[in-house]
């Protein structure tokens, strides 16, 4: 009976449907809250909106696609003043959506990942990356879910006017990210 019960789920599991696979796309909007540190001078806090998409190919179980996110809002250093900042990230995504219940998780690494930091009276701070983004969504109706991410940013480079220099040490963000998106499985 246990045996049965085994292949049974994982039945469910693969089970490879041509009708059920297809494209996903997923906009939503996003609030932002997070800090950064060097370990070092450099710390702050950020926070604000952003937007997203997600592109993917789906089967019954998983999907796999590309994961755009946009953010702007405010950087405060400690013991500065607020700037303006918007970020860029771009990467591969994959996650699955479990059966019968209506969640999905899943796992981005963006490979292009840029934060502009609107210096006042100055030139801009542009600095360079990339980023893994754990998430987890649950649908309260079929075309609205409600998301929880957790998006761990290293930055390694920046660019200051006509300067172009690694960051040493690096500079870690972290940012907590609530969001409501409307997952549409094409």
């Amino acid at each position: 009976m246990r045996h049965l019960l085994l292949l049974s789920i994982f039945g469910l599991i693969l089970n490879v449907n041509s009708a059920q696979a297809g494209i996903l796309l997923e906009p939503g909007l996003a609030y932002h809250s997070g800090n950064y540190d060097n370990g070092a001078a450099i710390k702050g806090k950020t926070s604000g909106a952003g937007l997203n998409v997600r592109a993917a190919y789906t089967l019954p179980v998983v999907f796999v696609g590309l994961d755009i996110a946009y953010f702007f809002g405010n950087s405060t250093p400690d013991g500065g003043s607020s700037e303006d900042t918007t970020s860029v990230s771009l990467g591969p995504v994959v996650g699955a959506s479990l059966p019968a219940i209506p969640l999905r998780f899943w796992l981005a690494y963006y490979l292009m990942d840029y934060s502009t930091i609107k210096q006042p009276g100055s030139t801009d701070l542009v600095d360079k990356g990339s980023a893994i983004k754990l998430g987890g969504g649950y649908s309260i109706i079929p075309l609205l879910s409600i998301n929880l991410e957790y998006t761990m940013h290293t930055y390694t480079k920046y660019d200051f006017g006509s300067v172009s220099a690694d960051l040493n040490p690096n500079v870690k963000a972290n940012e907590i990210i609530l969001s409501a998106s409307i997952p549409l499985d094409l």
